[in-house]
């Protein structure tokens, strides 16, 4: 039962450490000594608390020096050292040794891709161990898990997304979950599914609609796009969601069933591309004298109502004109045609104003 057993390190509750077949054939019986044999080695651990590296400015320089990658800041993970030895001599085995190890992580994002690194004994700077780039959830707490064939000091780090499908950024996505299921999900158990969806991917909630059940195994939702400055933008959404039905043992929907593939298509706007600017006429409920309270203006509402249509949209400032509040409250502006100047995509003003609408059918 060696090589599927777990074994504790210095400073980590579980156990969190394997060794393979090869580990066994090595060391199960070698040659410790000249003329001694030995039938077990010795694991030895240590902790080195980020904390402490970060206040040690010499144990700064001496693990990071600033050369290539990994960089302090990325750490998310307290330091480990694991190394292996002679039980006869108290001396390090300095040879390639093949292990497997669960890192908690101190700090963790959905959103963010992890690798694990070492830097072993033989080597001045960090090399990458085999790891997925997310981290799941054990009991309260994240956990990477490394594979690596050396021994020496490794560490959890973020690092650069990969680069994600091209997906369109202002369009809806309608997204196909299918199911190890053969029977169809309840409301409660669709309600389950994209909790524990959102929880993993850092998606908002409300960005999910149309949630409906097409069939005994496929979930429908259409995704809405970003509408907020810390929302991922559709292609990091889609990205985010394949990342997690990915993970090792598949992504539990609700009770015992997975997620076994998602499919997505972006929902085109039927369109007349008459390329006209368009007039928008947007209707507040509320007081005029309480949105006004004391001020004797409306021009810091416009500004701020105008700041919030571009940013929920994403589009440059200089697309909407003519803007002004008046008693009702009714809050005009226009949507001005696309410019030379203007970054892709340039989207018509037709399919802004479609896009308002939208949002604001959604409550967003």
């Amino acid at each position: 039962n060696f090589v599927t057993t777990k074994f504790p390190i210095a400073g980590v509750t579980n156990n969190v450490i394997s060794f393979d077949s090869s580990f066994v054939s090595r060391f199960s019986r070698w040659n410790c000594e000249a003329s001694s044999q030995c039938l077990s080695v010795c694991l030895g651990s240590l902790r080195i608390a980020f904390a402490a590296v970060n206040a040690n400015s010499y144990l700064q320089k001496a693990l990071f020096p600033g050369i290539g990658y990994p960089a302090i800041n990325a750490s998310v993970s307290n330091l480990h050292k694991i190394y292996v030895m002679n039980p006869m001599s108290g001396t390090t085995v300095d040879e390639p040794v093949t292990y497997s190890i669960d890192v908690p992580l101190t700090s963790y994002k959905p959103t963010d891709y992890y690798k694990c690194f070492i830097r072993s004994s033989s080597s001045s700077g960090w090399t990458p161990c085999s790891s997925p780039d997310y981290a799941p959830r054990s009991g309260s707490a994240h956990f990477l898990s490394c594979s690596c064939q050396n021994t020496g000091i490794l560490a959890v780090f973020t690092v650069a997304a990969p680069t994600p499908p091209v997906v369109p950024s202002y369009q809806e996505i309608r997204i196909a979950i299918h199911l190890s299921s053969s029977s169809s999900p309840s409301s409660a158990q669709r309600t389950t599914l994209f909790d524990r969806l959102t929880d993993a991917t850092g998606l908002r909630a409300s960005r999910f609609v149309a949630i409906s059940t097409v069939d005994s195994s496929t979930v429908q939702a259409t995704l809405r796009p970003a509408t907020r400055v810390d929302d991922l933008a559709n292609n990091y959404a889609i990205q985010a969601i394949q990342r997690v039905i990915g993970v090792h043992g598949g992504f539990i929907a609700y009770d015992s069933v997975k997620i076994t593939n998602v499919t997505y298509e972006p929902i085109q706007r039927v369109l007349s591309d008459d390329g006209h600017a368009r007039k928008i006429i947007v209707n507040v409920e509320a007081s005029f004298t309480t949105i006004l309270g004391t001020s004797n203006s409306t021009a810091p509402l416009v500004s701020s109502w105008t700041t919030a249509v571009v940013k929920a949209l994403r589009i440059s400032p200089y697309r909407v004109k003519n803007t002004i509040v008046e008693r009702g409250v009714v809050f005009n502006f226009t949507f001005t045609l696309p410019f030379d100047e203007e970054q892709e995509p340039k989207i018509s003003a037709e399919e802004l104003s479609r896009m308002l609408q939208e949002s604001v059918a959604y409550g967003e």
